[in-house]
């Protein structure tokens, strides 16, 4: 941090200024300075996606194709495309693009989707399941993952800068540590830890472990409100 050096002979020539003007003067001036400072201290920053004259839309329809947004908190500079359904109580954080335009995308309730983050889908899988990306209840994604035709169960919590590729499913209370990337049709199992690239095994989650991880999507939620 820069500072300025202030002179005790220029401090002294501001208040000699000031006490040869008037006592009502003084006092306006005084008041003047002080406003000024609190009003640049206590100012937050203006957000141009908020302003009216941005053209910038949170909820794009795409052809007959509307988001379908309950009770829930988006950012206002991210934006959410065609067919994609947010249930109650759920976030979706800044800069973060959800595209439901080939396929769908269902996201359950008290889910918290991060900064940055990219959810999209495939025109089709090899495997023949459905190509849509499904993310149930109370799950955790963190920043600047990407999330792409996978399944995702309740209680997960995915690190940052993830990648789920397509066809991946990640059972009810496994968590994948950040920067991890899940290989195409990789089944990860219920209550374990995987991480790496690709994701490997690395342990079982304890009970404290699991209740943090199930905790954690109502501290997001409450953050969101």
């Amino acid at each position: 941090m820069f500072t300025k050096q202030v002179s005790s002979k220029g401090l002294a020539t501001k208040s000699q200024q000031l006490a040869k003007l008037p006592l009502g003067a003084a006092q306006t001036t005084t008041a003047s300075f002080s406003s000024a400072r609190d009003d640049w201290f206590y100012s937050a920053p203006a957000l141009s996606m908020v302003d009216e004259e941005s053209k910038h839309r949170m909820k794009l329809p795409l052809y007959d194709l509307q988001p379908r947004l309950y009770n829930n908190w988006v950012a206002p500079n991210a934006t959410v495309v065609g067919e994609v359904r947010i249930g109650p109580f759920s976030s979706v954080w800044y800069n973060t693009v959800i595209r439901g335009d080939i396929n769908g995308v269902d996201i359950g309730r008290f889910t918290s989707v991060g900064d940055n983050c990219v959810i999209h889908t495939a025109a089709a899988l090899p495997t023949g399941m459905p190509a849509k990306v499904t993310i149930s209840n109370n799950v955790t994604i963190g920043a600047g993952s990407t999330l792409y035709s996978c399944d995702i169960m309740e209680d997960v919590v995915i690190g940052e800068k993830c990648v789920i590729m397509e066809g991946a499913k990640l059972e009810a209370g496994c968590q994948i540590a950040p920067g991890s990337v899940v290989p195409p049709g990789r089944l990860i199992p219920a209550k374990q830890l995987w991480g790496g690239n690709p994701c490997v095994w690395m342990k079982d989650l304890d009970m404290a472990e699991l209740w943090s991880n199930y905790s954690k999507s109502y501290m997001e939620s409450t953050l969101a409100d």
